[in-house]
């Protein structure tokens, strides 16, 4: 199945207006509660493309254990640290104090030393085993 996937991704890659097609029917989809509902939403956004369906089914098939398991050790890695984040640097940046913290991750307050420049730094905690709304919720945000 991997191979299959990547076959297709990089395929799809090739032709950049057909990739902008695949990643927003992706994301669509990701956005349907049930297998059912985006099933439906595929077939008719397809329409007569059933290259273009088999594309998106075969990405969407994809194994995401390795991507979920990465994911959560950077939550549980945070979650353990998080008081130790105050004056960590991030490139330029000094962090000086966590701003607020919701579903998708924390939001610090960071200074640029010397200059400073106040800037807002988002670390993300993105567990789709843990939610499963989380990966949508962060492809949304990221468009």
């Amino acid at each position: 199945m991997k191979r299959k996937a990547e076959s297709t991704a990089m395929r799809v890659a090739s032709n950049p207006a057909r990739w902008q097609r695949l990643k927003h029917l992706l994301a669509d989809a990701l956005e349907q509660v049930s297998v059912e509902e985006r099933t439906t939403m595929l077939r008719r956004s397809c329409a007569d493309d059933i290259t273009l369906l088999r594309e998106a089914e075969n990405l969407l098939a994809c194994d995401t254990t390795a991507f979920e398991q990465l994911a959560e050790l950077a939550a549980a890695r945070l979650n353990q640290n998080e008081q130790d984040r105050i004056g960590e640097r991030i490139g330029a940046y000094a962090i000086i104090r966590e701003l607020g913290r919701g579903g998708m991750g924390a939001v610090y307050l960071a200074e640029q030393p010397g200059l400073g420049r106040e800037v807002a730094i988002k670390e993300l905690i993105l567990s789709p085993a843990a939610d499963p709304t989380a990966l949508m919720r962060f492809l949304q945000e990221a468009q």
